[in-house]
């Protein structure tokens, strides 16, 4: 049975064989933020094993310069690699911005690139830090809306 009324928010009450649940606001925003950032979080995860596994050739670039982004109160840097690649050479940038980059001009980085796509590539000390700490902070999220649903279900029992 379904009965469905409307006070100040959402309330939804359900009876399961016998025992009533109210679906209310906070069941829902838990819920919300629970599956939403849990599904990102998975994106997040499937989407780098896939590179890791399309990225598979080693080779050695040099910093050929650090590019700056200036937004008038901070700065961030990326690094500019250059590698040769089956005779030919590519020229390519970091998509990862920081007010630190640990590299130098000229210094020899390893990077590994996508054999089909040459130009594809990642920086696993560079671009590890920053899918760990999106993975780390979706990971809270999604465990803030688990708990606010275990609340909102332990105030019925």
């Amino acid at each position: 049975m379904l009965n469905i009324s409307c006070f100040a928010g959402i309330r939804i009450f359900l009876n399961i064989n016998g025992k009533e649940l109210l679906i209310d606001d906070t069941l829902i925003w838990g819920f919300s933020l629970f599956a939403g950032f849990s599904v990102l979080l998975i994106l997040l995860l499937v989407s780098r094993a896939k590179k890791a596994r399309r990225c598979s050739v080693e080779v050695e670039s040099k910093i050929n310069a650090i590019l700056t982004n200036n937004s008038g109160t901070v700065t961030v840097y990326t690094p500019e690699y250059i590698y040769r690649y089956m005779g030919r050479e590519y020229k390519v940038c970091s998509k990862t911005y920081s007010s630190n980059i640990p590299y130098k001009y000229g210094e020899i980085v390893p990077l590994r690139i996508d054999p089909d796509h040459p130009e594809e590539f990642l920086d696993t000390n560079l671009d590890s830090g920053r899918a760990v700490l999106l993975a780390v902070i979706l990971g809270i999220v999604a465990a803030v809306g688990f708990f606010i649903i275990c609340y909102a279900l332990s105030r019925q029992f």
